[in-house]
Order: structure tokens, then C-alpha cells, then sequence
């Protein structure tokens, strides 16, 4: 008896969900466009999800937890059963086909500098998704979801609608909103992802869908055609921006050389010494908290290499900082404290480029201008250490006195 009546109720819902869904799908897709250009390609997991130049701590948890199943067991694909995960979906394709960074960016916990290049031109040639299927599957962390996105994508001055396919590695943060994750994972993270993704129905799933579009192509070759030429035309695009990017840092003064005719970089305004203060550098990215508690409030988070004013070093494996003119409180073990002492000062005979790092090759911080004056901590290799505008910086020895 009980059995039959849990089976029917099974049967109402199942049979009601097939009713229902495709009107909340109407209503989601109406205000959701995205595209991906190339997920028709076959594309591992491992290089979608890891795309990332540098791994990062958590987005939204101050410490990584690995929840990992000791067996890998096969769950079955869910379609369009997770509102949360069908939303942040939705929220990225719509801000790609829109080209609007800065949501890509705040869905995802990091985004490189070629990808956001290439999203703001895709932007221009997209019209609309107009359709999405979500399938999920268990993720190998704690509250993690493995996500496969069948989608068709319509572009501006084409009739047709090509489909695609994507997968995504889906996080919740501390404060219980869902993420991309795009950072380096862990080595067995990485193993449960390929395996997941390597499951019958993964693959079934991915075989239709390159069905569908190797139909599509052959049925019309002018779609293929105008497919290859837009994949080139963005990545000239693309090629164009970096290459313009580069001559411009190209033609900023090096360390070896003065700036002709005692021009003075306009970016860089003059900076007096800076007291003797006690500075901390990021070693990871790191959330930033208005106390000294995980369950405190995100302030934001300062990414590795940061430096940072020490206003308090507690006892309780919490430091007191300056972040973005607010007191904020990062976990001590994500810092490294300078513990410098001043032993001088210098002074730039020449307009001098300031390094990150003791080589020309470092990232560029900014020009110390000729005649300025900066706290001096060590003179070796050829380098001076200095406080620079706030934070650590290294100059040529040859070019101040």
C-alpha cells in the first residue's frame, strides 16, 4: 500500500515537472543571451575550468576544503533541476552575449586578461541564446556542482541558430552564492572532474550535441564558413589590442635610460616619502573582512602580491590592515610582513622606472621622478630597495644618489 502511494506521487511530480518546466524555460530564456564560439569543439573539462594564469586562494572561503567521495560513483545527469545553478547560468551567457565584463567577473572567481578581451568582442557580433539546457552532476568539493550547458546561440546578421556545448566547475562561496571556479584545483579534484566528465551520459551528451552540429554545418556550409571567418576576425581583434598593449609599455622609459629632454611621466604624480609604517604582502588571493572573523562581513579581496598597510597584528591569527581606505582583517597566515628597517634614503638623478621585483624584466609600478626622494631599506645587485607611493619597490642603483 505504501508503495503504491509513494509511486504515485512520484508520477504527479515527474509527470507535472515535464508540464511546468518548459514555461519556467520560456520565461528564463526570454531575458538570457550567451554564446561560446568554439564549444562545439571537443574541449576537456580540465581546460575549461582551469583557464586561470595563477592559482588564487578561494573566492568567498579564506580556506580551500576538499570534500572528495572515496569512490567516484555514476549519478545520473540532472536536467534543469537546480534553480540556483540554472540562474548563475543564465546570468553569465546573458552577460557574454552582452559583452558585460564586469558581471563575467563577478560570477566567476577569476577571469584572464585574453579572455575578458575576447568576451568584449563577441559581445558585438551575438544576438541571442535562445536556448539553454543545464544538466548537472555531483562536484568533487563540498556544495560543488559539475555542470554541462547545451545551448543554441543566434548572431547578429544570421538566421540560424547554432547549438553548443560547455562545461563549468561550480563552487559556493561563504556566504552561500554559487561561483565558477576557474582557478587551479587540486590534483585529485582535477581526476574526480575528468572522470565525472568521462561517465556514459557526459559523453552521450556531448555526442549529440556534435550531431547536431556536424548536421547543421554540412546542410549549409555558408554557416561554417561565416563561423571560421568571425573566430578569425576576433582574434585579430584580440591579437591587435595585446599588440597594442605591448607597444605602449614598450615605449615607457627603462631602467638603463633617462627620459629625453627631462619629460616627466604624466601618470605618475610626485609621492613624499612615506612614514615608517609596517607593510604586509599577500602570499595567495585573499578575502579581506570588517573583523577579525570568517563569518564577517566581505570587504573584498586583495589579490597575491598585494601590499598592504599594518595597522595591528593580533594574537588570534588575524592582521589588522588598511584595504582600500577602510580597516579590513586578513588571516596572518596569508601575509608576509616586512620587516624591514629604514637605513636611508635616496634621491632619483633621472626619471626612473620603479620594479616589482629586483629585474628589468618585473612588473612596472610606476616612474620615480628625477629628484625625488624615497626610503631606503637595502642597496645590493645593483638594486635599491625603497618604499615607493606605499609599497615596496626596487630601482637601478646606477640612477639615484
Amino acid at each position: 500500500m505504501i508503495k503504491n502511494v509513494i509511486g504515485t506521487v512520484r508520477d504527479f511530480i515527474l509527470k507535472h515537472n515535464k508540464l511546468i518546466f518548459p514555461i519556467i524555460l520560456v520565461l528564463c530564456v526570454a531575458f538570457t543571451v550567451a554564446v561560446a564560439l568554439n564549444a562545439h569543439s571537443e574541449t576537456s573539462v580540465s581546460d575549461i575550468i582551469n583557464s586561470s594564469e595563477e592559482t588564487e586562494e578561494s573566492n568567498g572561503s579564506d580556506e580551500q576544503e576538499i570534500g572528495l567521495n572515496n569512490l567516484i560513483t555514476e549519478v545520473a545527469l540532472e536536467e534543469n533541476e537546480k534553480p540556483e545553478i540554472w540562474t548563475l547560468i543564465c546570468t553569465y551567457y546573458n552577460a557574454v552575449a552582452l559583452g558585460d565584463l564586469d558581471t563575467i567577473k563577478s560570477v566567476c572567481d577569476t577571469v584572464s586578461e585574453v579572455e575578458l578581451l575576447r568576451h568584449s568582442e563577441m559581445g558585438k557580433y551575438i544576438s541571442a541564446y535562445p536556448y539553454l539546457d543545464v544538466y548537472t552532476k555531483p562536484g568533487p568539493e563540498m556544495d560543488s556542482t559539475m555542470v554541462y550547458v547545451y545551448y543554441k546561440v543566434k548572431f547578429e546578421d544570421q538566421e540560424a541558430e547554432y547549438p553548443g556545448y560547455q562545461a563549468h566547475y561550480v563552487c559556493k562561496a561563504e556566504d552561500g552564492s554559487l561561483y565558477m571556479k576557474k582557478t587551479e584545483n587540486a590534483p585529485e579534484v582535477d581526476e574526480y572532474i575528468l572522470t565525472v566528465s568521462t561517465q556514459n551520459d557526459v559523453v552521450e551528451l556531448k555526442n549529440k550535441i556534435e550531431v547536431e552540429y556536424n548536421e547543421l554545418m554540412q546542410s549549409n556550409p555558408t554557416m561554417l564558413q561565416y563561423l571560421t571567418e568571425l573566430d578569425a576576425e576576433i582574434g585579430r581583434a584580440v591579437g591587435d589590442q595585446l599588440a597594442q598593449q605591448n607597444a605602449a609599455e614598450s615605449q615607457e622609459p627603462e631602467d638603463e635610460e633617462q627620459t629625453q629632454g627631462g619629460t616627466e611621466p604624466v601618470d605618475t604624480p610626485d609621492v613624499p616619502p612615506a612614514p615608517a609604517e609596517l607593510y604586509a604582502t599577500t602570499n595567495a588571493t585573499v578575502n579581506v573582512r570588517s573583523s577579525d572573523s570568517e563569518r564577517a562581513d566581505k570587504l573584498g579581496s586583495a589579490s597575491v602580491g598585494t601590499t598592504l598597510l599594518v595597522l595591528e597584528q593580533g594574537v588570534n591569527g588575524w592582521t589588522k590592515v588598511s584595504f582600500e581606505n577602510k580597516e579590513g582583517y586578513i588571516k596572518s597566515e596569508y601575509l608576509d610582513v616586512q620587516n624591514d628597517t629604514v637605513i636611508g634614503s635616496v634621491t632619483a638623478t633621472t626619471n626612473i622606472n620603479v620594479r616589482s621585483k629586483p629585474s628589468t624584466s618585473a612588473t612596472r609600478l610606476g616612474v620615480m621622478k628625477s629628484g625625488t626622494t624615497a626610503e631606503l631599506f637595502s642597496r645590493e645587485n645593483g638594486w635599491c630597495k625603497i618604499r615607493y607611493n606605499g609599497t615596496i619597490g626596487y630601482v637601478n642603483d646606477d640612477y639615484v644618489e
